[in-house]
């Protein structure tokens, strides 16, 4: 009497691992390396006069052109901007986190202005 053949539920090989994590290591170093120019933008601003609010009401400057929030809600959010939408939770653990207004600076040129509406695509620009 023959045996019957085992079924198996996951049977992955190693090329299809070796497949997952090249995949999920290029997709955390894309969302880091858009993380990193979303920083290096607001520095711009920073450097260049300008002022940014975060979502949660955080300024670098001390400015505060909208309600401060301390426990934003994506509902509270799509109120304060239309445009607004929520981040990933991957995103907001990597450290990334919505900016509500930017405010631009005098020496800013409108090759800079626009890269930081195309990146900040959540924000209200001033």
């Amino acid at each position: 009497m023959a045996d019957a053949p085992k079924i198996r539920w996951l049977h992955l090989s190693m090329w299809t691992l070796f497949l997952v994590a090249i995949v999920s290591v290029w997709w955390l170093g894309w969302n880091l390396n858009v993380i990193r120019q979303r920083r290096n933008l607001l520095e711009l601003v920073i450097n260049s006069g300008g002022m940014y609010e975060t979502a949660t009401g955080y300024s670098p400057t001390g400015w505060h052109r909208s309600p401060a929030v301390s426990n934003p809600t994506p509902k509270l959010m799509e109120t304060l901007n239309p445009k607004f939408k929520q981040f990933s939770v991957v995103r907001t653990w990597l450290g990334d986190e919505p900016i509500l207004v930017i405010d631009f600076g005098p020496k800013m040129t409108p090759a800079q202005r626009e890269e930081i509406r195309s990146a900040f695509s959540e924000a209200i620009i001033q």
